[in-house]
């Protein structure tokens, strides 16, 4: 029983207010707004959401047999872990209901409580250090230090690509450690310090797979400042709940082309475009002739019938035509170099299926016969979508000194489908 207020013995006809933040340091007052706190020795605080109380205790009866069993408030509580959106929801039962079976009751008062991941941190951030982006690699665990003591400040395995780690003071500097994988630690981030919550704003609204293949899944993910208020159209509704510190992510599997609107406070708009594709079968329908379908010279995977050097199978996954040499995946880049900082920008077609492709970048001296790089010696940087065209503009970053006789190095990049 958890009635604070009524601290006579015994059972009570009265439903007092129960709810709320006690302290138990002297501090404010009980629900009823005119008790104080109690004193403790070791002073602290928490938050009552709900308590399920009996029948019994407020000389109620359930109307259940046998009552001194049901009328006691005897039950049973779930756990529900979302994992896509990091949410928790505990539910609790009466002994006497059956969750499958809604006729056979519902969950006690105030039931269920659902949380976030990060309601379970108490503190109230500061501000924020600048967002880690973690590009195609997902679900690293970011960890935060004091640099000057070396102090855990804040870990978390977050979920997607995107973080925008709270910090709790604003006047010194963070050491940050990402891990991919299960790796202990990939990168580090040094001299990191904070800004104060930015006025409201859409900083990047876009999807992780701008094209997709009929009956698919891809990712929207935003990261916004100051939200109060935060929706996306064609069904998806609010979507605050799904947002961190400002970014979030949800899963979407359109049927066709799709723009989707984000909108911020009311007010303040994004859009982002998802492309629908047709399966290999309608495909292969709409480019081959029923003859040639049979024919796996002509319309086999690894054929090439209009001889611009990409097979059929690489056609599919750039869903361009394979009977003109003129309509091939696009792939343009350039370098630039800023002091002793050599940046690729690449603009190149997107496969379908990036979870089947790897993207390769190579090196020469001559352009007479091309190295792979190692995938150590760079950094994916920023990558750009452009759904109608189905193009991404991908840019790394040289991480190491690759050194040529000439004084010259050429790059390039290419889609390894595997």
């Amino acid at each position: 029983i958890f009635d604070p207020v009524h601290n006579a013995s015994g059972t009570t006809p009265t439903v007092r207010p129960y709810k709320g933040d006690y302290f138990f340091n002297g501090v404010g007052t009980l629900p009823d707004g005119v008790t104080p706190n109690l004193t403790s020795t070791f002073p602290h605080h928490f938050a009552v959401l709900g308590a399920a109380n009996s029948e019994e205790y407020y000389q109620r009866t359930t109307g259940i047999n046998p009552p001194n069993y049901h009328d006691r408030a005897a039950g049973y509580g779930i756990t529900r872990i979302n994992r896509r959106t990091r949410e928790i929801t505990f539910e609790a039962w009466p002994i006497h209901a059956d969750p499958a079976y809604p006729q056979t009751g519902g969950q006690f008062a105030d039931w269920p409580q659902t949380f976030r991941q990060t309601d379970n941190d108490g503190r109230v951030p500061t501000g924020y250090l600048p967002v880690v982006d973690a590009l195609w690699r997902e679900n690293p665990v970011v960890r935060v230090f004091n640099e000057a003591t070396g102090e855990l400040v804040h870990a978390m395995r977050i979920r997607g690509s995107r973080y925008r780690p709270p910090v709790y003071n604003n006047a010194i500097t963070y050491r940050v450690e990402i891990a991919y994988g299960d790796a202990s630690v990939s990168e580090t981030l040094t001299g990191q310090t904070a800004v104060a919550a930015a006025p409201a704003a859409i900083r990047y609204f876009g999807t992780v797979k701008p094209s997709i293949l009929a009956g698919d899944v891809t990712t929207l993910e935003w990261d916004v400042s100051s939200p109060a208020t935060l929706a996306i159209n064609n069904g998806l509704g609010d979507v605050l709940r799904q947002t961190v510190d400002g970014i979030g992510y949800i899963q979407v599997s359109p049927g066709a082309d799709t723009t989707y609107t984000l909108t911020l406070n009311g007010t303040l708009t994004a859009q982002t475009t998802v492309r629908v594709f047709p399966g290999r079968t309608t495909w292969n329908a709409s480019h081959f002739s029923p003859a040639e379908l049979a024919d796996p010279a002509v319309s086999g995977g690894a054929a090439d019938p209009d001889g611009d050097g990409f097979t059929n199978d690489q056609e599919f996954q750039f869903q361009t035509n394979p009977r003109s040499i003129s309509l091939r995946p696009v792939l343009e880049g350039h370098a630039r170099r800023e002091g002793s900082t050599i940046t690729v920008d690449f603009e190149m077609s997107t496969p379908l299926d990036p979870g089947s492709s790897r993207m390769v970048v190579e090196t020469s001296s001559t352009l007479d016969g091309w190295q792979e790089v190692p995938a150590n010696s760079y950094v994916e940087t920023g990558r750009e979508n452009f759904p109608v065209s189905g193009t991404s503009r991908i840019s790394i970053r040289l991480t190491g000194t690759l050194q040529a006789p000439e004084g010259k190095r050429f790059y390039r990049a290419r889609w390894s489908l595997q």
